[in-house]
């Protein structure tokens, strides 16, 4: 309710890995609208945080209870989950 339409009244593109299930295709579904790409994982992909990256920060997040998150702030790492992301994302074209 907050975080998409602050990125789109920022005009800000989000590409987007999600597991094959319901809400894999619900976010698929509404790329268009939120202005992102979504490219789905295969149901026995199971990473349940959510990672964010960005610039030099990485973001771990649970989204169930009990809540958590870890934010890591160093160039290095950063660039390593953004390999990661990227090389997982040329495999599901």
């Amino acid at each position: 309710e907050y975080y998409i339409p602050q990125r789109l009244k920022k005009n800000l593109f989000l590409r987007m890995h999600a597991v094959d299930n319901l809400t894999g295709s619900d976010f698929k579904s509404e790329d268009k609208a939120t202005l992102r790409e979504t490219r789905v994982l295969p149901k026995s992909f199971q990473f349940k945080p959510t990672v964010i990256v960005c610039d030099e920060e990485v973001s771990l997040m649970v989204a169930a209870e009990p809540y958590k998150a870890v934010v890591i702030e160093d160039e290095e790492v950063a660039q390593v989950f953004r390999d990661l992301f990227n090389n997982l994302w040329e495999t599901k074209k």
